[in-house]
């Protein structure tokens, strides 16, 4: 079992964000069944590469969202965006471990608060990006970081308020 580490914020610095896709996809009978809107459904997927040498991580976040109606059923309204976001940890071995491959792994604390960080972030960008376009003030939900361990995760939004 992992040893638990205390995680100095103060080592991870993101140093660089791109946005590399910000598609809207809307059917032109778009106000024939926007009354009939009643949430979205999100796939949240992520790769990420650990540079050793360089000390460094990036993640690329992937994020596709489908509106939907009373009965769950998927609207012709998305939204497809990809997300890249690099960081540079200090003391980088204090929070890794050799995984069975001999290959660099983050320890679960680190991995958690990186991935946090990196969906809080998108959480504002896809917020941003949607605020005036065909999506309606898309808001990803909070969610368990952990969740975002598996390279997909797909979870429904609450009903629209």
């Amino acid at each position: 079992m992992e040893k638990l580490i205390k995680i100095n914020p103060e080592d991870i610095h993101l140093v660089k964000i791109g946005v590399f896709k910000s598609n809207y996809s809307i059917d032109f009978n778009l106000l024939d069944t926007l009354n009939d809107f009643n949430g979205f459904q999100f796939c949240i997927g992520q790769n990420t590469a650990v540079n050793v040498e360089k000390k460094a991580v990036r993640i690329r976040l992937n994020i596709k969202i489908s509106a939907q109606n009373s009965k769950k059923e998927e609207l012709p309204i998305s939204g497809d965006f990809a997300i890249e976001f690099h960081y540079k940890i200090k003391n980088f071995k204090n929070y890794t471990i050799l995984d069975e491959k001999g290959n660099h792994a983050f320890k679960t604390e680190m991995g958690a608060t990186i991935l946090g960080i990196t969906y809080s972030t998108a959480r504002g960008i896809v917020f941003s990006h949607t605020e005036c376009s065909v999506l309606p003030n898309v808001i990803l939900p909070v969610l368990d970081p952990k969740h975002l361990f598996n390279s997909e995760y797909t979870f429904d939004s609450l009903e629209k308020i």
